[in-house]
């Protein structure tokens, strides 16, 4: 049953009926994610009709001719902590036969001409040519990995070992619940009940100013433990840093003696400043009644 699902893939069909629409329409609408990769003779009026209801750009024209895939979006939501650095020289996949879009959208996945290879955000997925051994060389390269795993990743937001604390935190819990159903979460005597979503297969949470405190909580529905959930502090609080001594006034001391002899002195200074302050106040005012007597 597609409702229990998290990720579908359409592999290469040619045509997409109205019910098969309707049904990935509502599967995607209640939360879940999908990738589309078009067949190599697709019928287009029902290809874009579901492209549309899914808010993905519409396909154009097959365009014939090896283009190679040169184009690597890092920042994109997809990619985020899949690779440790920008790669900008490995084996170039290539499509040989392609289709266009008929609206510009930022790729994922680019082509060297700039058009999009792999193309979406928010669970909906475009591939805009067939990946079938006798057109694309992708499924042989080490990127596809990465990238439909990170797709699966993504249909489903599993918690974390824990969760920072401050900013907005996105997780989902794989149980169902109903519309009278409310999650909650309890440490000790402290609960509150965070932000959430119902879809067929799932409950999403949002939590942005609870819970307070860092720990493990349970998640109880209905006074039932369904499963725990940590929170800690951003680890950004735990970082020592140091001036730096080059690039300040800093007077740098290699002897504590020394270091210890030297604020002795200056606090001596700074008595004496206070001796000559009262002596002068004492003859301002012994001259002033001085001056008095006289008249």
């Amino acid at each position: 049953e597609l409702a229990s699902q998290n990720l579908i893939v359409l592999d290469e069909l040619n045509t997409i009926n109205r019910a098969l629409e309707n049904a990935i329409g509502e599967f995607v609408e209640n939360g879940g994610s999908v990738v589309i990769i078009p067949g190599e003779d697709i019928d287009y009026n029902t290809y874009n009709s579901l492209l549309a209801r899914l808010d993905l750009p519409q396909l154009d024209s097959l365009v014939v001719g090896d283009l190679n895939i040169t184009e690597i979006a890092f920042d994109h939501p997809l990619y985020k902590d899949v690779f440790e650095n920008r790669i900008t020289n490995f084996n170039y996949p290539k499509t040989s036969r392609s289709y266009g879009v008929k609206r510009s959208s930022p790729y994922i996945l680019g082509y060297q001409n700039q058009n999009p290879f792999l193309l979406g955000q928010s669970g909906r997925y475009l591939f805009t040519a067939p990946l079938s051994a006798t057109n694309s060389t992708f499924r042989n390269t080490p990127l596809i990995v990465p990238t439909f795993y990170a797709m699966a990743w993504n249909s489903l937001k599993i918690p974390q070992l824990y969760e920072p604390i401050t900013g907005l935190t996105l997780t989902d819990i794989p149980w169902v619940t109903g519309e009278d159903d409310i999650v909650k979460l309890k440490k000790g005597e402290y609960e509150f009940i965070p932000l959430q979503k119902r879809y067929a297969n799932k409950t999403s949470l949002t939590f942005t100013d609870e819970p307070e405190s860092g720990g493990n909580y349970l998640v109880q529905l209905g006074g039932q433990a369904l499963s725990r959930l940590s929170f800690n502090y951003p680890r950004q609080e735990s970082q020592l840093k140091y001036t730096d001594v080059s690039s300040s006034d800093l007077e740098v001391s290699d002897s504590i003696p020394e270091l210890f002899n030297e604020l002795e002195k200056e606090g001596r200074i700074t008595e004496l400043w206070k001796w000559f302050v009262i002596f002068a106040m004492f003859f301002a005012l012994a001259e002033v009644l001085v001056q008095k007597l006289v008249k």
